[in-house]
C-alpha cells in the first residue's frame, strides 16, 4: 500500500509545480506586456517631442526682424546684457530664458526665441505625466500629449520672443511635481514639494495670471482620494511652502538693482532697501496694467476667447502688388479648442447626476484660471486664455477616454476626430509659420472676418511700435 501513496503524493507535488510554474509564467507574460505598452507609450510620446521641436524649428529666422511684443521683450534682454537700465512693467523671470538664448546663440531670431521653441517641446512629456498622474484609464495622457502637438496657437507662440509657451510650460511642470509630491509620504515627496514651490514663484514671476496656481493646488488636496502624503494639509508645510514661493519669486528681482535706482530718480520710487525697492516697483507697474483710456486693436473680451473669436495677428505683410499676404497669427486649432468646450458642457451637465471628483478638480481648475479676468479692465489677449486651455484639455482627454470605453458605437467618430486635428493643423499651418498665401487663399482658408482682420501702414503692421527706454 506503500508505493501507491508514494506516486499519489509525487503526482500532487508535480501538479503544483506545475501550477506554479503556470503562474509565474502567466504573471511573466502580464509584466512583459505591461512593460512593452509603456514603452510604446513613451516611444510615442518621444516622437510628438521631437516632432514638435522640428515643427517648431522650421521657418524660425523669419521673420529676421523684431516682432509684436518681441520689440519689448528683446530690447530689455539686449539692455540688460549691456548693463543698461530700461523701464518695464512686468516681474523679470521670463526674461532670463531668453538672455541665456541669446548668449548661446547669438542676437539672433533663434537666440531671441529658442527657449520657447523648447519649453513647447517639453510641454508634451510634461503633459503626459500629469495625465499619468491623474487619470485611470488606458493609455491616460497619451490624448493630452497629443492634443498639445496639435494645438496650433502653442505652436505660434512658440516661434516668437515672448513668455507665454515658458509660462505655459512652467504651469504644467509646476502642477506635475506637485501631484507627484503629495502621492509620496517620503523625503522625496517633501523635496519635490519644495521643488514645485521654487518653481511656482518662478512662474509667477514669469506673469502674474500664474497665481491661480495657488488654489488649484488647494483644490487638488480637496478633492482628491487617493493622496497618501498628509503632510501637505498641515498649516506648518502650507507656511512653508508659501514661504518658499514668495522667496523664489523675491530672488528673481535681484538683477534688477539697476533699474531700482533708475526708477528712484526718474518716479521717485523708494529703494532704501531691497524689500522697498520690490514693493515700489510693484506699486509701479500695477498703475501701469490698471491705468484707463488704453485700447488695442487685437485685444478681445475676456469672454469670447472660449469661441476663439479674436486670435492676435503676431506679424502680417502683404506685398506690393496685393497678391500675397504673409502672417503669423496666434490661431488656435479650432477642433481641439471647440471639442474642449463642448467636453466641458457636457461634464458640467454629467455633474448634475453623478459627483465625478476628477472632473470636479478639471472643471475648477479651469474656471479658476479663466474667471478672474472677467475683472481685469486692461485690454487682453486671446492668449492670456491659453493656461485655461491647458486644462480644458485635459477635459477633452477626459471626456474622449471614457467615450471611447463606454459608447463602442462611437469609437470610429472619435477616431475621425482625432485625423481631423491633424488635418486641420497642417490645413493652418502657414498662417502660423509665416509662410506667403494669395490673398483669394487667405480670405477663403481663414473661415471668420474676427480671424481675418489686419491693418497695414507700408507693408509693416502700423501697432509694433518700438519700446520704450531711459
Amino acid at each position: 500500500m506503500i508505493p501507491p501513496k508514494r506516486v499519489n503524493i509525487n503526482v500532487n507535488v508535480q501538479r503544483l509545480l506545475f501550477s506554479e510554474l503556470f503562474m509565474k509564467s502567466d504573471e511573466f507574460t502580464a509584466t512583459k506586456k505591461s512593460n512593452l505598452k509603456i514603452n510604446l507609450e513613451i516611444a510615442f510620446v518621444f516622437a510628438l517631442t521631437i516632432f514638435s521641436f522640428i515643427i517648431s524649428m522650421i521657418h524660425l529666422n523669419f521673420p529676421s526682424t523684431r516682432i509684436f511684443d518681441e520689440l519689448y521683450r528683446v530690447t530689455r534682454a539686449e539692455l540688460f546684457l549691456h548693463k543698461q537700465v530700461f523701464v518695464v512693467d512686468q516681474p523679470p523671470f521670463g526674461r532670463y530664458p531668453m538672455i541665456l538664448g541669446i548668449l548661446l546663440f547669438g542676437n539672433n531670431p533663434i537666440g531671441w526665441r529658442i527657449s520657447q521653441i523648447i519649453s513647447r517641446a517639453l510641454l508634451v512629456p510634461i503633459s503626459y505625466f500629469i495625465g499619468k498622474s491623474i487619470f485611470k484609464h488606458k493609455h491616460a495622457g497619451l490624448l493630452m500629449a497629443f492634443f498639445v502637438t496639435f494645438n496650433l496657437s502653442f505652436l505660434a507662440y512658440s516661434r516668437i520672443g515672448v513668455v507665454v509657451m515658458l509660462e505655459v510650460f512652467l504651469v504644467a511642470i509646476s502642477f506635475l511635481l506637485f501631484i507627484l509630491s503629495i502621492k509620496d509620504d517620503t523625503k522625496n515627496g517633501k523635496l519635490l514639494f519644495c521643488l514645485s514651490a521654487v518653481l511656482t514663484g518662478f512662474t509667477i514671476a514669469t506673469k502674474w495670471t500664474a497665481l491661480c496656481l495657488l488654489p488649484i493646488y488647494w483644490l487638488w488636496i480637496k478633492t482628491k482620494t487617493n493622496i497618501k502624503s498628509t503632510f501637505p494639509e498641515r498649516l506648518p508645510f502650507k507656511i512653508l511652502f508659501l514661504i518658499i514661493v514668495f522667496s523664489a519669486y523675491l530672488l528673481t528681482f535681484a538683477g534688477e538693482k539697476r533699474n531700482f535706482e533708475y526708477y528712484h530718480q526718474a518716479y521717485g520710487m523708494h529703494n532704501s532697501s531691497f524689500l522697498e525697492s520690490v514693493i515700489s516697483w510693484h506699486k509701479l507697474a500695477i498703475g501701469s496694467h490698471t491705468r484707463e483710456g488704453v485700447s488695442h486693436p487685437y485685444s478681445s473680451k475676456w469672454y469670447t476667447w472660449p469661441f476663439m473669436y479674436k486670435p492676435v495677428v503676431l506679424y502680417q505683410d502683404i506685398d506690393k502688388a496685393g497678391k500675397q499676404i504673409t502672417s503669423i497669427i496666434g490661431l488656435g486649432n479650432p477642433i481641439v479648442w471647440w471639442l474642449g468646450d463642448l467636453a466641458i458642457l457636457f461634464q458640467l451637465f454629467l455633474l448634475l447626476f453623478k459627483r465625478d471628483k476628477t472632473m470636479v478638480f478639471l472643471l475648477g481648475a479651469y474656471f479658476i484660471s479663466f474667471l478672474p479676468y472677467a475683472f481685469i479692465q486692461r485690454p487682453m489677449f486671446l492668449y492670456h486664455y491659453l493656461i485655461s486651455l491647458f486644462f480644458q484639455m485635459l477635459i477633452l482627454e477626459y471626456t474622449f477616454a471614457n467615450l471611447y470605453k463606454e459608447k463602442v458605437f462611437l469609437r470610429p467618430a472619435l477616431s475621425l476626430l482625432l485625423v481631423l486635428i491633424i488635418f486641420i493643423f497642417f490645413y493652418f499651418y502657414p498662417f502660423i509659420n509665416g509662410y506667403p498665401v494669395s490673398t483669394s487663399e487667405y480670405f477663403h482658408r481663414l473661415w471668420f472676418k474676427s480671424w481675418r482682420e489686419f491693418q497695414l501702414v507700408n507693408g509693416s503692421n502700423m501697432f509694433f511700435l518700438n519700446a520704450p527706454h531711459p
